[in-house]
């Protein structure tokens, strides 16, 4: 499978049903394996396979269960958090669909604000094209109207400002299908991937690659994204300060002085800051006034 990975230029995939029980990272030169699964049972199972220079700018994984996992990482201006999802079928009864939805929404709010979000996987959803529904979905879908997760799945986006950027783009009805059924016969478009709509137009193209062997029922889909990640790391050498300056009355009154203006001009003990806010703000104020009366 990593070298259809490799041959479609795929630096980060999200996988289902990876079957492989409880949660670890494997390593080896060209790739890691990231998996989150049931522990001591092969069931469903998730999972991220990263390649190439984004191997260097993975800050974080958490492996929720056998369907749900996070990778963080690290990028030049926006960092980005993926949630890859195994969402249960149609066929689910809706007390199971609702407590993954909920978890799923957790899950979401839990990643951090600033962060570029990423929601992807197999939904087992088919989005329609009702006009009800846009912004947050497209006009290409490959169904005409959405089924019962399908609407979940739309309302899910639409609470959180996210657009289902797999509906958005004009292909082919071959490169829309997403899953196959066994006699061949039917094919419907149940995966796909949700971004937050202030960061809609990073995401250049999302279509089914039906050539790659991945030895599955699913075709990969392939999502084309605008964005530089980060893989040089410097190190930063703290400026040090001359603290026995501040027996000095009239430099340490001069530094008291423009410590009180920069705290006020940047608004550190505003109530809706949080702590760590606060202290980061109050920190680049205390480097600032030493700066300048170094």
């Amino acid at each position: 499978m990593t070298d259809c990975l490799k041959k479609a230029k795929l630096d980060i995939t999200a996988v289902q049903e990876t079957r492989w029980p409880g949660k670890n990272i494997l390593s080896s030169k060209e790739y890691k394996f990231y998996y989150s699964g049931r522990n001591k049972t092969g069931l469903f199972g998730t999972g991220f396979i990263v390649r190439g220079k984004a191997k260097e700018s993975v800050i974080g994984f958490n492996p929720i269960d056998e369907r749900l996992c996070t990778l963080r990482i690290k990028g030049t201006f926006f960092n980005v958090t993926f949630i890859n999802v195994h969402a249960p079928t149609e066929n689910n009864d809706a007390d199971t669909k609702d407590i993954f939805y909920e978890k799923l929404n957790r899950i979401y709010n839990q990643a951090p604000s600033r962060d570029i979000k990423i929601v992807l996987g197999d939904f087992n959803a088919q989005v329609g094209r009702e006009i009800v529904y846009r912004p947050t979905i497209g006009q290409h879908s490959l169904h005409k109207y959405c089924n019962n997760n399908g609407e979940r799945l739309v309302d899910f986006a639409m609470s959180n400002n996210m657009i289902i950027a797999s509906t958005r783009f004009p292909h082919k009805n071959i490169h829309k299908g997403t899953w196959c059924s066994p006699d061949t016969k039917t094919t419907n478009q149940i995966d796909h991937v949700l971004i937050d709509s202030r960061h809609a137009s990073d995401i250049l193209d999302v279509r089914s690659c039906r050539g790659p062997n991945i030895d599955s029922d699913h075709y990969l889909v392939r999502a084309l994204f605008r964005y530089r990640v980060s893989v040089k790391h410097q190190t930063v050498i703290e400026r040090r300060f001359n603290v026995e300056n501040l027996k000095n009355d009239n430099i340490k009154q001069q530094y008291e002085d423009k410590l009180v203006e920069l705290i006020v001009q940047t608004g550190v003990e505003e109530q809706q800051n949080t702590c760590n806010d606060m202290w980061n703000r109050l920190r680049d104020c205390i480097k600032t006034a030493a700066a300048q009366r170094r």
